[in-house]
């Protein structure tokens, strides 16, 4: 057997662990020092406090670097979770982009046109129907395949799914991936490790912060809205957050507390949310 550290814990860290172990070919030991805090559980993990979204478009509405097999990958992964754990993480599987006015209803018909295997228009009738928003009024595209899902409930659901392989252990403390001493070691540890060890990066990373909130809600089975900001429905409400800066600096404080929250409430979507 191939022994191997996996250092960081994130959706990064568990779902490389979970590749790993099932090549059957690889005992494998994940470090983070994270892990060890019963109450808020993933609080030091930006995994923990991400929106949820699973499409495979950026921003500009193109499709990401292999987009079709990633997507695979994931659905595959999330429904060997949820067999795990015993539970569904999906959140919702209704994932919309609203126009902004008459301009932007043009450019994303267009896209949608230009990608009918990823996105469908929906004319005013439609995504107001779509939505539930009578605002939401300029039409707008549906993400085809997009879902949202609970990134707690899916962190907590790898570490079982991993567990259950048998040849994984988990050590809760903060390592230097240099020092330990496994037949391969790889770092999955995000923006920390970018900091704490920048000369293991020797092409650079780019940072990126982003900023959320969660407002208590009596349903959260609606659709996921995105425009600039997004609103996703997570397990204990919903949640309206944004990413908006990036960094190239390892000493950039991108887990500094929320700066503006009232840009971020200004972004859009909080009527939504209301």
């Amino acid at each position: 057997m191939l022994e191997v550290g996996v250092v960081g814990g994130g959706l990064m860290g568990m779902a490389t662990s979970y590749f790993l172990l099932r090549s059957g070919r690889c005992r494998v030991t994940l470090y983070d020092a994270s892990l060890r805090r019963p109450v808020t559980g993933y609080s030091a993990c930006a995994s923990s406090v991400a929106g949820g979204l699973l499409h495979p478009l950026t921003p500009r509405l193109k499709p990401a670097w292999e987009a079709t097999e990633a997507l695979r990958k994931a659905d595959e992964l999330v429904r060997e979770a949820e067999r795990a754990a015993k539970t569904s993480l999906v959140t919702t599987d209704v994932v919309l982009r609203p126009a902004i006015d008459d301009d932007d209803a043009i450019t994303l018909q267009a896209a949608a046109a230009d990608r009918p295997e990823w996105l469908e228009w929906l004319d005013s009738e439609a995504f107001v129907e779509a939505s539930g928003r009578a605002d939401l009024n300029n039409g707008g595209v549906r993400y085809i395949g997009g879902r949202c899902v609970d990134p707690r409930g899916y962190l907590d659901a790898l570490r079982v799914l991993n567990e259950n392989a048998g040849e994984f252990s988990v050590v809760e403390e903060a390592v230097d991936p240099r020092e330990l001493d496994h037949m391969e070691t790889i770092l999955c540890g995000g923006a920390d490790a970018f900091r704490k060890f920048p000369e293991l990066f020797p092409g650079g990373l780019t940072l990126t912060r982003g900023e959320s909130l969660v407002y208590d809600a009596s349903t959260t089975n609606g659709p996921a809205l995105l425009r600039g900001s997004y609103l996703c429905p997570g397990a204990n409400g919903l949640i309206l957050g944004a990413t908006h800066e990036h960094f190239d600096d390892s000493k950039a404080a991108v887990d500094a507390p929320p700066r503006a929250p009232e840009e971020l409430r200004a972004g859009g979507l909080r009527e939504a949310a209301d």
